[in-house]
């Protein structure tokens, strides 16, 4: 989050909310921080008396780009909502030359969204008046005030609750990610053969925590990361077998049992947003699991990469969050074997991306929020009785959506994304959950 003052030049920045759709193929986000609140706000503090504004995105949110608008006179900030969808392609890139090309073609979709928009907007004002929403707070022009609007609203609309004094040290965690096994090929009999490696093992887990625990280091909690399903190359979760190299069912049973005597927070990591292993016998189906692009084929996840200026393939393909009920009855199945109480399902926190598979109807990326919503309240507990399913929930940057069913959050945004024309760095998201728990 960063403030933008009137500088005497015209520019204009733009943000998605919440990030790249990976169903497009055209992804402009590039060399900067992801805006996880579908917030804005401007402020006017060289009058005698101070005013300015907040805005929440309520309904909409997944399909709108801010803008930032400078100039010598005026600065003003607003949304655009993409109701139509439309993609440009290299034709390069559908063939095998592995070369762009300048020749590019548009595809416009069958359909457009047709749900409902709304932003709710907040009046700020001086600190010594009170705001009409919240009548025993105070709001003020500022973006301290925008924060303390946005917290309040936030513990209103998911029933946040403040963290006691007493209780703050429950709540400073460390996060160690251990990663585990790595598919190699070595050579038996001078045959290439693909066989797992152990980097971390269920023993080396143990090993790390009674060393850091004897020089003073508590209250952690460790990422299983390829731990589980072929280890580190990522495969569609409709299944549950930890890797016999590092010590298969009994390993993981005999570091549960140590973590349930010395207070361990154990998070196995899954992924359900992505899938890198596309064999059929692993559960994994292009045509009931995949999401499409426009121009009707399989979408994969993409990074850019500053070294080479591009954007890269990289995560595996992008599943449909239309699918995420079939796994989650087919992952519960299995997991409910192990005693698992926590799951790091990060993706599902950061990564929401549409799929346009015009014949099964296309799921906006508005509907795609709604059902990644339901996936984590379904890992969470929050959508049902039986208590044995309940899992805490480690997701990745906390997109608005995420918050109510994250016990933890990582690779949250701390920063801005230092681009030349801001004037300062606001660290809004620690302002607004200062203090506050999920």
């Amino acid at each position: 989050y960063e403030e933008l003052r009137a500088s005497g030049y015209n520019n204009n920045i733009t943000t998605e909310i919440y990030g790249p759709d990976y169903a497009y193929y055209t992804v402009s986000v590039k060399n900067q921080e992801q805006t996880v609140f579908p917030v804005f706000g401007n402020v006017i503090s060289n009058r005698d008396v101070p005013c300015g504004y907040f805005a929440v995105i309520e309904k909409g949110d997944t399909l709108a780009t801010l803008t930032a608008h400078n100039d010598a006179n005026f600065h003003s900030v607003y949304p655009e909502f993409k109701i139509g969808v439309s993609d440009k392609y290299d034709l390069a890139d559908s063939t095998s030359s592995g070369t762009s090309s300048s020749k590019e073609i548009t595809v416009n979709g069958v359909t457009i969204y047709t749900g409902e928009f709304s932003v709710k907007y907040a009046m700020l004002t001086p600190a010594n008046k009170s705001n009409v929403d919240f009548p025993t707070a105070k709001f003020d022009t500022s973006y301290l005030g925008m924060a303390g609007y946005y917290r309040n609203y936030l513990q209103s609309k998911y029933e946040l609750e403040k963290i006691k004094e007493s209780e703050i040290t429950n709540y400073t965690k460390i996060f160690l990610e251990a990663f585990g096994s790595l598919q190699v090929e070595e050579k038996i009999l001078t045959f290439p053969v693909t066989v797992s490696k152990e980097l971390t093992t269920f023993q080396d887990v143990m090993k790390m925590h009674r060393q850091l625990s004897n020089i003073g280091v508590d209250n952690m909690t460790f990422i299983l990361t390829g731990f589980a399903n072929g280890g580190l190359e990522t495969k569609y979760p409709t299944y549950l077998k930890w890797q016999k190299v590092l010590g298969g069912a009994e390993g993981y049973a005999e570091l549960m049992a140590y973590a349930n005597s010395n207070g361990v927070e154990i998070a196995p990591n899954i992924d359900f947003t992505y899938s890198q292993e596309l064999k059929n016998f692993s559960g994994f189906k292009y045509k009931k699991t995949a999401a499409k692009a426009l121009d009707g084929r399989y979408t994969t996840k993409r990074q850019y990469d500053a070294s080479i200026q591009m954007f890269q393939r990289t995560g595996g393909v992008v599943i449909s969050t239309g699918s995420y009920e079939l796994a989650y009855d087919k992952f519960i199945k299995s997991a409910s074997k192990y005693d698992i109480k926590s799951l790091a399902t990060r993706a599902l926190g950061s990564d929401l991306s549409s799929d346009f598979d015009e014949k099964n109807g296309y799921i906006f990326r508005e509907e795609a929020k709604y059902q990644t919503q339901n996936m984590l309240a379904s890992l969470s507990g929050k959508n049902q009785t039986n208590a044995s399913n309940k899992y805490n929930l480690i997701l990745d940057a906390g997109n608005e959506y995420s918050l109510p069913y994250a016990s933890g959050l990582t690779n949250v945004s701390l920063d801005s994304s230092r681009r030349g024309e801001m004037s300062e760095s606001v660290p809004f998201f620690g302002i607004v959950f200062h203090a506050s728990l999920e």
